[in-house]
């Protein structure tokens, strides 16, 4: 009887922290990948024995991609992944559903690179199984990462780079439908360094989202469980929050080493230097 109800609580304990799989993303706001966020992506994702997928679906040059992501984890020495995986995109000579269906399972890590959103959106809901599968590899703990177009389909609302940016208004900026491991916020990339404010406060007027995070380059968001977490620089992020009133935006700074809680508006800083 004992053994019995050892084996229950064994049982009842591992589905419990299954279910209780802290979630975990990286977004980074374009440019090159910061060897900071790679390493935290791949302790997060196992370490020395972790595998790492790279979905490179965002563009049809996915052996750039792949070579130059490659190099990059590979300058990590040591604490580089142990496998990395690059399943090809639906269309291409080699693709397989199944083969990339069951990478998915096998990897600690998947990092979506740069691009196009909108063509990695059609290619990610040509089959019916991709998004869930996505959803059910980040709820059990798989490290999701983005850079770019990578970053802009993390979210709910998509922005999908069309639209008019020299002024800000109502239906100034268009959206899709992105991955949407984060439903709350929308997130925009490459942010301060292509003066990107307009088309941010533009969709935040109309959205049923009311906060935003702006992501330059050489910045990572790293978040956990969907709510809280830190900037990784150099580079620094702002927010746009409109919730109290749809007109008025509260901005931060968000410099390298700061942390959040996205869902009650907590901004920590740390203490900036004095010029």
């Amino acid at each position: 009887m004992k053994s019995f109800q050892a084996f229950v609580f064994t049982a009842f304990f591992l589905l419990g922290s299954q279910a209780l799989a802290s979630t975990k993303l990286l977004l980074i706001g374009g440019g090159d990948y910061p060897q900071e966020t790679l390493k935290l992506m791949s302790q997060w994702a196992g370490g020395k024995n972790s595998k790492i997928m790279i979905l490179s679906w965002a563009t049809d040059d996915t052996e750039y991609a792949l070579e130059h992501l490659q190099e990059s984890f590979s300058e990590l020495g040591d604490e580089a992944p142990k496998e990395i995986v690059a399943p090809p995109y639906p269309g291409h000579d080699d693709y397989s559903k199944e083969d990339f269906l069951k990478a998915l399972k096998e990897v600690g890590g998947v990092m979506i690179s740069g691009g196009d959103q909108i063509v990695l959106m059609e290619r990610l809901m040509s089959e019916p199984e991709f998004l869930p599968a996505l959803h059910e590899a980040y709820q059990r703990g798989v490290v999701f990462a983005g850079n770019s177009a990578g970053t802009a389909a993390a979210t709910q609302t998509m922005l999908t780079g069309n639209g008019e940016f020299d002024v800000v208004g109502p239906d100034k900026t268009e959206v899709a439908t992105g991955i949407g491991f984060l439903k709350d916020i929308i997130v925009d990339q490459h942010f301060i360094a292509r003066r990107r404010q307009n088309r941010l406060m533009s969709v935040l007027l109309t959205s049923k989202e009311r906060l935003a995070f702006g992501i330059d380059e050489d910045c990572t968001l790293a978040i956990e469980d969907g709510r809280k977490g830190r900037v990784i620089g150099p580079g620094m992020a702002m927010t746009f929050d409109n919730r109290e009133d749809r007109n008025k935006f509260v901005t931060h700074l968000l410099y390298p080493g700061d942390t959040f809680d996205m869902i009650n508006g907590i901004y920590g800083s740390i203490p900036k230097p004095r010029h």
